[in-house]
């Protein structure tokens, strides 16, 4: 009787994570959605920085989750590489900045204190040789955690060519 008790618990136990495992992510309500869209421009402002002079390691101090996993063929997690062609002389961009919703409103979805932000905008940047700005589309899902009450990006997922736009709502 006593091991049946155990092994019922335990199995009450192990169906309760999993649930709480896939739970879904719905869409971020209010004031969820504003603080979650304040740490994606937190991040975006610091990430235009790298092309500024900012260091890679001093943007890792801020996001250190950003300083692992980078896969230049899926897109994840590339600041590195935004750093590093703007330290190129060949590759230099003057004046990087990023229109977040240029083409539609930051998408934000939340389950227990994780958060996605699907971002459609536009980057931009000038050359040290003049002429006109070069500008391109971009498409970006962030992955964010809530840790001591602040939502901090621990994740990013460019679109790269050819990739499947993320489904809506997401399904990971």
């Amino acid at each position: 009787m006593i091991l049946r008790r155990a092994i019922a618990g335990f199995l009450v136990a192990l169906a309760v994570a999993s649930c709480a495992a896939s739970s879904p992510y719905r869409a971020a309500a209010e004031p969820d959605r504003a603080a979650i869209v304040a740490a994606v421009r937190d991040y975006y402002a610091l990430r235009n920085r790298l092309t500024a002079g900012l260091d890679i390691i001093d943007f890792w101090q801020t996001y250190p989750e950003l300083s692992y996993d980078h896969d230049l063929v899926r897109g994840i997690n590339l600041e590195v590489m935004t750093w590093k062609w703007s330290h190129d002389p060949e590759l230099v961009r003057l004046d990087y900045r990023t229109d977040l919703e240029s083409y539609e409103p930051v998408k934000v979805f939340v389950r227990a204190n994780e958060a996605l932000a699907y971002l459609h905008g536009l980057e931009a940047w000038d050359h040290p040789t003049g002429g006109p700005s070069t500008r391109g589309e971009f498409r970006t899902v962030l992955s964010l955690r809530l840790a001591d009450g602040k939502w901090s990006v621990v994740r990013s997922d460019e679109q790269m060519m050819g990739e499947p736009a993320p489904t809506d709502p997401p399904t990971r």
